[in-house]
């Protein structure tokens, strides 16, 4: 009895213990997990709120410029009209000046500042503007002609006037030209940094205050909006405090840890209350209680239960504790991927691959009677949908650009062949515009190159549709290609493309490769766009090894020229040229693909062209099809990677692995929609011969499905012929389609053999 009270008390201290510093444990990390993902949200919401800051002054301040400079232009040009005319100056006049010029009003003034004459549509008049106009600036503009005056004058209802002053040439004098813009188009035209702050609620997003130094010019609590940052307790307790430091603060309401930053021009605060900071922290508490008295109940079952018993209940919580674990684990990595994931500024390269699809269409519906056209545009529409497949893989990786992860492919292609891809895309946007497009001869001599296709059509494609977009009505492109030979085995490639279009002002193209950056007025802003095409262009020629220039003129043209390196490849001409005559005339394929649509269209694509199919809608129906056949029956495997059952990758390594003389030579052909580097790998690694991805190409296919044909021949007579008793046998293969002869003619051999195919052989 004295032993088993004994091991009772050990099991309680052992219980208790072990629940205080669960407890304590649960704590501590929950703390600093929460002290963590505050730090992380205050950095993201303090450097969002400080850039767009910066970026809404810069716009506000670019606009109020604009302002100033139209007024003085328009005083000048009344001042011209007045010289040209030499006619007494009258309201009826200044009133025809002022609607041919779109003015708010005019006013002239003598050589003292008198008002001579004045004309204005509103109730804004020499009295209402009598303090700016009778500055002593102003009135200098007398006696230094060329001396011009302009201000932004905000009045007392908010409304804003931008006004200018000019020196008359026709007789001593000023003229002052105004426009007055009202306070409710002030307040919509001009951005303000409190328009950051819809979508931000002061509980869940946390309190978000900017002030000038003084007082809150902006802040998702609109009750502080206007005060003096001296009377808010919570800000004067940060300033104490180093910047982008986390503070507590208090107030008479609640706790809050609080942040702040500096910008340009301005400080920005974030508080968040203390309770939502860590709130996990009584959460993370309840759940290690409710595991605490489970685990209690588990001990205290233990003892009144046998223990084989007890093992196998604990075996089983452990494991559905371990899945529960591995689900919020795979959670919390697709939440975090879908966040790096999250792509911007799309639009303007994907409209044009499409824009070409739905013209062709048009097009095909207009000439539904056409055959010929008909063809024309399918042909074009694939080439377009091409395209744009290739541009969803390539957008992928524009992110990895900027943070230099970015990875080159190192690829055999056709640089003809691209060069006609892009004109096809880019035909139906030039139609549209009106613009005359024209080549010089390229046909290159050296067609075949290795290097980054995906990304030299990238560049072309970003420059060429710039031309077009900036271009003006009737414009005209001239697109040129050079090529120069470095040595035996190199070539540099030039670019060139001029256009008749907006052209670029010097200050601009100090700018045009900086991200964002977008000249006002004309095409560039009629277009918009994200500002990111030539910046991304820029860094792909120089991650590709080369060079980019330009040339442009305002009102005239631009000319971008490109110079890249690449490799001469010989491999890709004589493989093509290998291929010229293809076909898998009589070739049985096992086809597995779980898609009902796409077994229906291999399906329909590999009949057409003469084979026969044997069809698996998994992995294990495609190994068991494979185990069931005879030697040689099956020639090539078309394998879908992500099927039920068992998976492409199972199903291969499950084949490679037979005990017959055709499992390592039978050729296994990826067709799978992953079209990632890192799936091409592991396909390769499980045992497959070849990667392609969907949608297919019915060229690339039955040249992928005939090449790997002949091979299996060739691998299979080398196994089936055997060597024996002297008997020497020379294998002869031919494009003609008679695969093999033997020199010894007359050789009698009898052959046993059940499968049709291999008797043929």
């Amino acid at each position: 009895m004295k032993i088993t009270k004994l091991s009772r008390r050990q099991t309680q201290i052992i219980i208790i213990t072990t629940g205080l510093l669960l407890f304590l444990i649960t704590i501590v990390y929950s703390v600093k997990t929460d002290i963590k993902a505050v730090a992380r949200q205050m950095d993201e919401t303090l450097k969002y709120v400080k850039e767009q800051c910066y970026i809404y002054n810069r716009y506000n301040e670019a606009s109020q410029t604009k302002g100033l400079i139209r007024a003085i232009e328009n005083a000048q040009q009344v001042n011209r009209n007045l010289t040209y005319t030499k006619d007494e100056v009258t309201k009826d006049k200044l009133k025809t000046y002022a609607e041919e010029q779109k003015l708010t009003g005019i006013i002239i003034l003598d050589v003292n500042g008198k008002v001579k004459c004045e004309y204005s549509t509103d109730n804004l008049n020499s009295r209402a503007l009598q303090n700016e106009i009778q500055k002593k600036t102003v009135l200098d503009v007398v006696a230094y002609p060329r001396k011009t005056y302009a201000a932004s004058i905000v009045l007392e209802d908010g409304s804003q006037v931008d006004l200018a002053a000019y020196g008359r040439s026709d007789e001593k004098g000023i003229i002052i030209t105004f426009y007055h813009t009202t306070a409710e188009y002030a307040r919509n035209y001009n951005l303000t940094i409190q328009s950051l702050f819809s979508g931000y609620d002061t509980y869940s997003s946390g309190m978000i205050v900017v002030t000038d130094g003084k007082n809150v010019v902006a802040s998702n609590d609109e009750n502080l909006i206007g005060l003096s940052s001296e009377g808010i307790n919570i800000i004067q307790q940060v300033k104490q405090k180093p910047a982008n430091k986390l503070v507590r603060v208090s107030d008479r309401k609640c706790r809050y840890i609080g942040r702040m930053t500096k910008g340009r021009d301005y400080y920005v605060y974030m508080f968040i209350d203390e309770q939502m900071a860590f709130a996990s922290v009584f959460k993370n508490l309840l759940v290690v209680l409710l595991l605490y008295i489970f685990v209690v109940a588990s001990v205290f079952a233990f003892r009144r239960r046998s223990n084989a018993q007890l093992l196998k209940i604990q075996m089983m919580q452990e494991e559905a504790y371990k899945q529960k674990l591995l689900q919020e684990a795979q959670r919390a990595d697709m939440a975090n991927n879908a966040k790096t994931e999250f792509l911007q500024r799309m639009s303007h390269d994907i409209r044009t691959p499409i824009n070409g699809i739905r013209g062709m269409i048009e097009v095909a519906d207009y000439y539904k009677d056409d055959l010929k056209k008909q063809d024309e545009c399918r042909r074009k529409i694939w080439d377009a949908s091409g395209y744009l497949l290739e541009l969803i893989n390539e957008v992928l990786d524009m992110s990895k650009l900027e943070s230099e992860e970015i990875v080159l492919e190192n690829k055999d292609f056709d640089i003809n062949r691209l060069l006609h891809e892009i004109r096809e895309v880019i035909e139906k946007q030039v139609y549209e515009r009106g613009i005359s497009l024209s080549e010089k001869e390229y046909n290159l001599e050296y067609r075949y190159l290795n290097g980054s296709p995906v990304h030299l059509k990238r560049i072309l494609m970003n420059i060429i549709s710039n031309a077009v977009k900036y271009n003006k009505e009737k414009g005209e492109i001239l697109l040129s290609y050079y090529e120069t030979q470095a040595d035996d085995r190199h070539i540099l490639f030039e670019f060139h493309c001029k256009d008749t279009g907006v052209g670029m002002s010097k200050e601009f193209q100090n700018h045009i490769f900086e991200p964002f950056t977008q000249e006002t007025g004309g095409a560039r802003s009629v277009y918009g766009g994200t500002g990111l095409g030539m910046p991304i262009t820029k860094k792909l020629i120089e991650k590709m090894g080369g060079t980019i220039k330009f040339e442009s003129e305002k009102n005239v043209g631009t000319t971008f020229m490109v110079q890249l390196p690449f490799l001469i490849s010989a491999d890709m001409k004589q493989a093509e040229s290998q291929e010229d005559d293809v076909s898998i005339e009589g070739m049985r394929i096992l086809l597995a693909e779980d898609n009902e649509l796409n077994m229906e269209i291999a399906e329909f694509l590999l009949t057409n062209a003469g084979a026969e199919i044997i069809k698996a809608s998994n992995g294990k129906e495609a190994v068991e099809a494979f185990e069931k056949s005879g030697v040689g029956e099956i020639n090539v495997i078309l394998m879908d990677i992500m099927m039920p059952v068992m998976d492409g990758l199972e199903a291969t390594r499950e084949i490679r692995t037979m005990n017959r003389s055709d499992a390592s030579a039978v050729a296994i052909i990826a067709m799978t929609a992953n079209a990632f580097a890192e799936d091409k790998s592991k396909a390769l690694k499980a045992g497959m011969d070849e990667y392609l991805t969907k949608p297919l190409e019915s060229e690339k296919l039955i040249r992928a499905l005939s090449r790997f044909f002949m091979r299996y021949r060739k691998d299979m007579i080398k196994r089936i012929i055997p060597k024996e008793r002297g008997i020497r046998m020379n294998i002869v293969f031919s494009s003609d389609k008679k695969e093999y002869n033997t020199i010894k003619k007359g050789t009698e051999i009898l052959l046993a053999e059940n499968d049709g195919f291999n008797q043929n052989i």
